[in-house]
C-alpha cells in the first residue's frame, strides 16, 4: 500500500479560508486506476474525494439531522465569537 496525501484549498477573494490535508492509503494499482478515472471525468482525485465527502455528509444530515445540529452547536461554542455561547443556548452564568 502507498499513502496518498490530497488537500483542497478554498479561497474567497484573495484571502485563504481553509486548508486541510487528508491522507488515504491505497494500493498502487488502485491509485493508478483512480487517477485514470478522475482524468476520464475531467476531474482531479482531490475533487472527486471532495464530492464523495460532501455527498456522505449530506446523506447523513438527512438521515440524522439532530446529530449534526449538536455538532454545530459545539463548534459554535468553540469559536472566538463573543455571543457563540449565548446563541448556542449553552451559556453558563
Amino acid at each position: 500500500m502507498t499513502g496518498v496525501s490530497l488537500y483542497n484549498v478554498m479561497t474567497i477573494g484573495s484571502g485563504k479560508i481553509k486548508e486541510k490535508l487528508l491522507t488515504v492509503r491505497v494500493t498502487e494499482d488502485k491509485l493508478a486506476e483512480f487517477k485514470r478515472a478522475a482524468e476520464m471525468r475531467g476531474a482531479t482525485m482531490s475533487g472527486l474525494l471532495h464530492q464523495f465527502i460532501v455527498k456522505v455528509i449530506r446523506e447523513e444530515k438527512e438521515r440524522s439531522p439532530e446529530a449534526f445540529q449538536t455538532f454545530e452547536l459545539i463548534n459554535d461554542v468553540d469559536s472566538d465569537e463573543p455571543d457563540a455561547m449565548q446563541r448556542s443556548g449553552l451559556e453558563t452564568n
